[in-house]
C-alpha cells in the first residue's frame, strides 16, 4: 500500500468516528447501553441502516430500524 493512500483511509476513519462520538456518547446515556451496543447503534442510526438482531435491549432505541429474527 502506498503511503498517501493509506494517509487518505485513515482521515477518513478518523471523520467517521469524529462524527460519531457525541452520537454514541449520547444513545450510551439516554438508553443506558453498552459502549459496545451504543457504537452499533449509532453507526446504524448515522448510515440509516435495518439493524438485524435478536437482543431486545436494542428496542427501546426509537431512532432504530430493527429486523428481529
Amino acid at each position: 500500500m502506498n503511503g498517501n493512500r493509506f494517509l487518505l483511509d485513515t482521515n477518513a476513519v478518523v471523520s467517521l468516528l469524529n462524527g460519531l462520538i457525541t452520537d454514541i456518547s449520547q444513545i450510551r446515556m439516554a438508553y443506558k447501553l453498552k459502549l459496545p451496543d451504543a457504537i452499533i447503534a449509532a453507526t446504524s442510526i448515522a448510515n440509516n441502516a435495518s439493524l438485524i438482531t435478536a437482543d431486545k435491549g436494542f428496542d427501546k432505541v426509537k431512532q432504530l430500524t430493527i429486523v428481529g429474527f
